[in-house]
């Protein structure tokens, strides 16, 4: 599968070694799953999920008001998802703060 295709569908190619982790498969360091976020009656997020797998570069990209912004917001909690989860080495930190995300370790610049 063309890794375009793999971005659409959510799909992963897992075909190489995770050098983060001794040659195992890839373990998801961030994933976040069913993400919506909605200013007024405008859906700007609509069940966005994605996984980023620890030891690998990931790139968020499209056209300007695709929600790339948003989308890094609603993962560090700087605006609230109306639904989703997002979870950080395993963990849910969906409820947690935006000061109590970054003491759990994800970070923004």
């Amino acid at each position: 599968m063309a890794a375009a295709d793999r971005a659409r569908t959510g799909d992963s190619d897992r075909r190489g070694v995770g050098p983060a982790n001794g040659g195992a498969d890839p373990v998801s360091l961030l994933e976040v799953e069913g993400v919506t976020v909605t200013f007024g009656g405008h859906v700007a997020l609509e069940e966005v999920s994605l996984g980023i797998d620890a030891g690998m570069v990931t790139g968020l990209i499209g056209p300007n008001g695709a929600g790339k912004t948003t989308l890094v917001n609603a993962i560090t909690g700087m605006v609230a998802a109306r639904a989703g989860t997002v979870r950080l080495a395993g963990a849910d930190i969906s409820g947690l703060t935006t000061h109590q995300r970054a003491r759990a370790g994800l970070g923004r610049t």
